[in-house]
């Protein structure tokens, strides 16, 4: 448990802050959103900063049901990140060490497993995303129960892993989840079909005993999913209208392991982007360095493959499967690189709306891991025998190719590089490399085969003892130096401080917006910055309400309309145009528009107004002062009436508003005077709409909270009032305490038709899936209470008690 506190000294003692990346551009301002919201007393249900409005607990990435993140709730900063990362760590060795214990390994090759599970390189470098992490270090939890079950039979032990699959989705990335019960779901058919040599019970036919243990092992998945309901519905219902629910194969394929990045295996760096001593740029086919990151080192891979080839040998079960699932994981993470592969994975349901299959090597983390601690625990009982000694030399072999390996190729990149660069330029998939990519490397090569030598040299002493327990904390120290110094100089820390979150935006803006919400006219800001090392990010802006996002789950309708895609980058340039009203309707007062982009300058020789007007600020030391500002004279306000309305599908509407297309009057598109509505939602709207109608209209934003807007609308005729906020199910309206329905007006909008006169409108997100979640997550409880109490322990001995008192008093004539 303790573990990770010394493994990130520097961590612990606040000189670094563990936590890079993802973790700092997106997890950590979201956590911060919900967070804040919390101790102002709201649910934190949506989120107003990104995207002109998102969901925010089903956000499922954000894990806000996760145990491992309540540390947040006393303030989200550097000290709480590096705790609840170190934490996940520790669940991870604990989860590791557990299942090893269970499988029948004595402490110490527990503890071997163990650390190669939570610290090798794969589950480190993740760390940079919290949600794969958090579920990945609860798989061997899952299987702990399974094996259990195998074992015992006892529904307890069902309950107890529905515990942990509900933990996993509250943990909440979806991918590592469907993995880990691909994996699941194989061990339990291995444990039923080609583990078992006898039934599990002495009291049922062992056909039945199997279908016993099946079904047991299902009701962990089944009830798990039930008790996450509350987390899973509003997450699917949010999914369902994300541009992640269907992924391209392109998408799809992302990421995938190239064969060449097995090297990571044993060169950490060998794709670079290592820090400190570590000098070689990022080369490579991946988006960067995390998603090729695979390392183990000589050391556990010898122990690995050794354990591996016993298990066949003297026909050991569990690690003939773990063999089999390692083999079977390392095919799969190469998805597009192995067409036939890739193929089927895309069409299985699931997993093919996932990309970077590489996240398969999650299953050979923990099979190497588990390999590698039988190898210990045959090592370490290992005597004069012939099958002992045949063990020794394996692993001594086995651990001699590999430093050899090491060898030849860190020596071939030394001192060859025109020849490696060249041979690895004519593989597959890697032409596009220029020339020189290799011209840096140093350390990356040099270090790691140090490392293999040192590795070797331990292996020896430990294998030719005659008493290896002895040597035992020579292998775990040089295991636990060999990741440290892999975690030492990977991209998973900053120095950084996190005060500086929200604060690249001039003062001149975010003081004006933050006068206007005070006067409740509140607006929005548009971010256009393009890929790059100054891409959007919402640490850099947050705090702030923006049309701009950054988030897997952007809805297909705001991207379709905004062309912001699901990393904050606004893929049509020329949004701000001098017709397009998709930013006026977003209620976006000011663009920071990158040089990149064309500046929205209007013509000089026209008469009209202009649109846009560069705004003076002052960036002073940001990032982003190459950045200019626009103000938009243009922009609608948060709430406003329209007299109008007119029928239009989704295509005419994204045409009008996009200025592409022009009304039946020969007009550009005017959000101010008409309101677009697809045809079938004017039907029961009053006649008087369909016409254009003049008279008083009048609205004041009274009430402003993440999941209410009351505002006051005057009109002295039947009118559509219309919220420049995301149209999403559960949002629900109230006109004068009187429920009504909901319009999606102007394609992405809400809207709500008023009658003549004074009323008070209120929106309130209420969704119905967090309801329905809730009621099968609480019915779920109620059933798991009860088969708690129909298993226990204590209810079965008082069962066998009074069936003895029974079976005493019959054979005395009832006297006992």
């Amino acid at each position: 448990f303790f573990l990770p506190m010394i493994f990130f000294w520097r961590e612990t003692l606040g000189w670094l802050t563990l936590g890079n990346l993802d973790i700092v551009f997106w997890f950590y301002p979201l956590m911060t959103e919900a967070v804040q919201q919390l101790h102002a007393g709201h649910l934190p249900l949506w989120n107003p900063n990104m995207y002109s409005g998102t969901p925010l607990f089903a956000e499922l990435q954000l894990g806000l049901l996760d145990p491992l993140n309540w540390v947040y709730l006393c303030g989200v900063n550097e000290r709480t990140l590096t705790i609840s990362q170190e934490l996940t760590c520790s669940v991870s060795l604990l989860a590791a060490y557990f299942y090893a214990r269970s499988l029948g390994w004595q402490r110490r090759s527990a503890v071997v497993t163990a650390v190669i599970y939570a610290l090798s390189g794969f589950p480190i470098a993740r760390l940079t995303y919290p949600a794969m992490t958090h579920v990945i270090a609860l798989v061997p939890l899952v299987l702990l129960f399974i094996e259990r079950l195998d074992r015992y039979g006892r529904w307890r032990d069902a309950l107890g892993g529905s515990l942990i699959v509900a933990w996993q989705i509250f943990a909440s990335h979806p991918q590592p989840f469907v993995y880990s019960a691909m994996l699941a779901a194989s061990y339990a058919l291995f444990c039923a079909f080609l583990r078992r040599d006898e039934a599990a019970s002495e009291t049922l036919p062992p056909a039945f005993s199997k279908l016993r243990f099946l079904f047991q092992s299902l009701i962990i998945y089944l009830l798990g999913v039930a008790l996450a309901a509350v987390q899973l519905i509003p997450s699917w219902e949010l999914v369902n209208q994300s541009v992640r629910q269907r992924l391209s194969y392109g998408n799809f394929s992302a990421n995938s392991v190239h064969p060449i990045s097995l090297l990571t295996t044993l060169f950490p760096y060998f794709h670079g982007q290592g820090k400190g001593i570590y000098d070689l740029p990022f080369w490579g086919p991946y988006w960067h360095q995390i998603e090729s990151q695979f390392y183990f080192g000589v050391l556990a891979l010898s122990l690995a493959l050794a354990g591996a080839i016993s298990a066949w040998r003297v026909r050991f079960k569990v690690g003939i499967f773990w063999s089999g699932a390692a083999l079977c994981a390392v095919i799969l993470s190469f998805g597009y690189y192995l067409v036939p592969v890739g193929t089927l994975l895309y069409d299985l349901p699931l997993t093919g709306n996932f990309r970077s299959t590489n996240r398969f090597w999650m299953m050979t983390v923990l099979a190497f891991a588990v390999l590698a601690g039988y190898a210990v625990e045959r090592l370490l009982q290992s005597g004069a025998g012939r099958e002992a000694r045949w063990l020794e030399k394996i692993t001594q072999l086995v651990a001699t190719l590999l430093t050899l390996l090491c060898v030849v190729i860190g020596s071939s990149v030394l001192w060859q590089k025109a020849g490696v660069e060249s041979l690895i330029r004519n593989l597959p998939h890697l032409r596009f490399l220029r020339a020189g990519f290799l011209d840096a490397a140093g350390a990356e090569f040099i270090v790691p085969i140090l490392l293999a030598v040192s590795a070797l040299g331990v292996i020896l002493i430990f294998t030719r003892a005659h008493q290896p327990s002895r040597w035992y904390a020579l292998v775990l120290a040089l295991l636990l130096i060999d990741f440290n110094l892999y975690a030492a100089f990977a991209p998973i820390n900053t120095a950084d401080s996190f005060a500086s979150l929200g604060r690249d935006l001039p003062e001149e803006v975010t003081g004006l917006q933050r006068r206007s919400a005070q006067q409740q006219q509140p607006f929005r800001l548009h971010i256009a910055l393009p890929p790059g090392p100054l891409a959007f990010g919402p640490f850099a802006f947050y705090g702030h309400e923006m049309a701009t996002g950054y988030g897997p789950l952007v809805s297909v309708r705001y991207k379709t309309i905004t062309s912001i895609d699901d990393t904050g980058f606004t893929l049509n340039r020329n949004l701000p145009g001098e017709k397009n009203r998709t930013l006026d309707l977003l209620n976006v007062r000011f663009a920071v528009i990158s040089p990149l982009y064309p500046q929205p300058l209007a013509n000089p020789d026209s008469a009209v107004q202009p649109r846009w007007l560069e705004f003076p600020v002052n960036w002073g030391r940001s990032a982003y002062k190459e950045a200019r500002v626009y103000e938009n004279r243009h922009a609608m306000p948060r709430a406003w009436l329209v007299n109008r309305i007119e029928a239009s599908s989704e295509n005419e509407q994204l045409e009008l508003i996009s200025g592409e297309r022009l009304n039946a009057d020969g007009r550009l598109f005017d959000p101010l005077t008409v309101a677009l509505l697809e045809p079938q939602d004017i039907t029961n709207l009053p006649a008087e709409l369909r016409t254009q109608t003049t008279g008083r209209t009048e609205t004041r934003l009274i009430r402003l909270e993440p999941n209410l807007t009351v505002i006051e609308a005057v009109t002295d005729h039947p009118a559509i009032l219309v919220l420049s906020e995301i149209y999403y199910p559960g949002w629900e309206a109230r006109v004068d305490g009187w429920k009504t329905d909901v319009l999606r007006v102007d394609y992405l909008l809400r809207g709500v038709p008023l009658t003549a006169g004074k009323h008070q409108v209120e929106f309130v997100y209420r969704p119905g899936s967090l309801m329905i979640g809730a009621a099968v997550s609480v019915t779920a409880l109620f059933v798991w209470l009860v088969m708690w109490w129909w298993g226990r322990p204590g209810r079965h001995q008082l069962h066998n008690d009074l069936n003895c008192l029974r079976n005493k008093n019959s054979n005395h004539g009832g006297r006992g």
